[in-house]
Parts: C-alpha cells; structure tokens; sequence
C-alpha cells in the first residue's frame, strides 16, 4: 500500500483478505477551543450522528464570573430544538474534603428540566472546575441516551473541594445530535474543552 492520510491507521479490510487504512479505535477529534475573557452564556456542540456510538467532552480551567456550576441539556435531532422540558433524570454521588474533614453526599432529581453536572455544589470564582462527560448512543431512536460524569471543584474559596461521579438519562425516545452547556448563573468567562468521537 501507498502512505495513508494523515491520522489513518493500517488495518485487515471487512472481507479479511487484505490491508486498508481507516479509523482503528481511540478518540478522534470533532470540536475544541480554549477560550479566556469571555462571557459566553452557553456553549452549544451539534456533533452528534450515527459516524460513532458514544461522544465524550472534556474540559478544563471553566471559570465562572459568579459562583456557579455547569448544566447540560440536550438539543434534538427531529426539531432541532434544546429540549428544556421535564425530561431529565440524573443523580450523583459526592465525595468532598473540607477543614473539618472528608464526607459524601448524594445529589439526584427523578425529574427535571437539565442535568447538574456538578450536583448542588456552585464552584467559586477565583477556582476552575474541570471533568468529563460521556454520552452513549445519542442517535439512537430506539433507544433513550443515557450520559455519565465525572467533575471537580472547589465551593467557596477553597471552602470545600467537590467531586461528582454522575449518571444522567434523557427520558424521551428520541435521536440527540449534540448538547447545550450552561451555567446556573452569570457567564462563562475562561475554558478549554475538546469533544471526541469514540471509535468502538
């Protein structure tokens, strides 16, 4: 075989009877950005299709211009629309550490018009918060998206340090083609993030 594209990997073809270069497995990059100075009041990512079955957005050094935390709805493939309806369950489970010591919560809502990314836990100005959310099979139209999280940050000025390992399910049967990011309050002003396409 000639040399491949850039970023191609050398694989056995479908009919197991010679080479080919195409995606092999691992994370392939559909969106980034690394923004400082903004005030962004939501970001919006419609990358979603039917190419890979599970998406994950990573993101780091979010900051807030007022004590916040970071919301997820979902934006559907029929209408095109971010659903803001009831159609929303989520809990978390929230180890912490503060002056007084380590503890856990949970933190949960059987019903409700987004996901919370990071709980009830608001993260404080002058410290970032940072995670990743995974979404499963948002193309899916028989089938509901399920999503799972991981995020840290810190409440208060460095009052107490949060992590939360989530678990979110869109309650409506219906293909997602990408996510709307908001935060409870104010803006975002700082973030670097990047989405990939998983390869299964």
């Amino acid at each position: 075989l000639a040399i491949g594209a850039a970023g191609k990997a050398l694989k056995v073809n479908a009919s197991a009877n010679g080479l080919e270069y195409g995606e092999a497995g691992g994370f392939v990059k559909l969106a980034s950005a690394s923004v400082t100075g903004q005030t962004l009041s939501n970001i919006t990512l419609n990358h979603f299709s039917t190419t890979y079955k599970s998406y994950s957005f990573v993101f780091s050094q979010l900051y807030f211009s007022t004590n916040a935390r970071l919301r997820c709805r979902v934006i559907r493939n029929d209408n095109n629309s971010i659903d803001t309806s009831s159609e929303y369950q989520w809990f978390s489970m929230h180890p912490y550490n503060q002056s007084g010591g380590v503890g856990s919560n949970v933190h949960g809502s059987w019903t409700n018009g987004e996901w919370d990314l990071h709980g009830s836990n608001n993260v404080h100005p002058s410290w970032s918060m940072a995670g990743r959310i995974t979404f499963f099979d948002p193309m899916k139209s028989d089938r509901k998206t399920q999503a799972e999280w991981k995020t840290v940050g810190e409440e208060q000025d460095r009052g107490q340090a949060n992590i939360h390992n989530g678990y979110g399910q869109y309650l409506t049967m219906q293909p997602i083609k990408g996510v709307y990011l908001y935060p409870t309050s104010g803006t975002i002003t700082a973030i670097n993030y990047t989405l990939f396409g998983i390869i299964s």
